[in-house]
């Protein structure tokens, strides 16, 4: 889907896409998959689209696609979503209380971390604990929060 935009476009132009693929079992979204599969052209267009109304969905374990980009490592998938202003759930946490910052620090993707530092709500976010005491830089794998916790 990521060399495929007029695919994508014609999809969400189907009228039994939005009505009846919504969310899976998992309760996992387009914008989900998408961005579990890096697929950053595939985001925007669904982000675009005003049909598209699952936009803040969470999977089971709370997950937005924003965890899923990040988790991941998928740094314009991340951006895209940041960027965007109908994608409204930057903060949200997991069922375990960990927010995209914890799931990229944990997979070790340094170029994500570094995406989310420079992004006022994960600056504000970054010493934030999960349920059982973690903040996203004790998660850290490789390095992955080397750059500065708190900005000025």
């Amino acid at each position: 889907m990521q060399g495929h935009p007029a695919a994508c476009q014609a999809l969400l132009e189907h009228p039994r896409f939005i009505a009846e693929g919504a969310r899976d079992k998992d309760g996992w979204t387009a914008l989900h998959w998408a961005a579990s599969g890096g697929y950053a052209t595939a985001c925007k267009l669904l982000l675009a689209n005003p049909s598209f109304t699952e936009v803040a969905a969470r999977t089971a374990r709370g997950w937005t696609a924003l965890h899923l980009g990040a988790a991941h490592g998928f740094e314009e998938v991340c951006h895209a979503l940041l960027s965007h202003p109908r994608f409204t759930v930057v903060t949200a946490q997991d069922c375990v209380g960990r927010n995209a910052l914890h799931a990229a620090a944990e997979a070790g993707h340094r170029n994500v971390c570094k995406l989310f530092m420079g992004h006022e709500s994960f600056r504000v976010l970054a010493s934030t604990k999960d349920y059982f005491g973690h903040a996203a830089s004790d998660l850290a794998v490789g390095g992955a929060l080397e750059v500065p916790l708190h900005q000025p």
